[in-house]
């Protein structure tokens, strides 16, 4: 298992941290979709950004890039 942090974004920035153990980068993925009815979800594993997800899951589009 690994740490994932999980960052809750409100307006693009984060507004609460949340730590996951996690299988893999698949099984953190999946707890932030579960997290994302009320923000749009970030995912790191130490320095590394896995993923963003989106409010409600909603389809991310070139907009949503870094």
């Amino acid at each position: 298992m690994t740490t994932y942090k999980l960052f809750l974004l409100r307006d693009g920035s984060p507004a609460r941290q949340v730590e996951r153990e996690c299988a893999d980068d698949l099984d953190a993925l999946e707890a932030a979709r579960d997290l994302s009815g009320e923000h749009a979800v970030e995912v790191w594993q130490g320095e590394r950004l896995v993923a963003r997800v989106n409010h409600q899951n909603a389809p991310l589009n070139v907009l949503d890039a870094h």
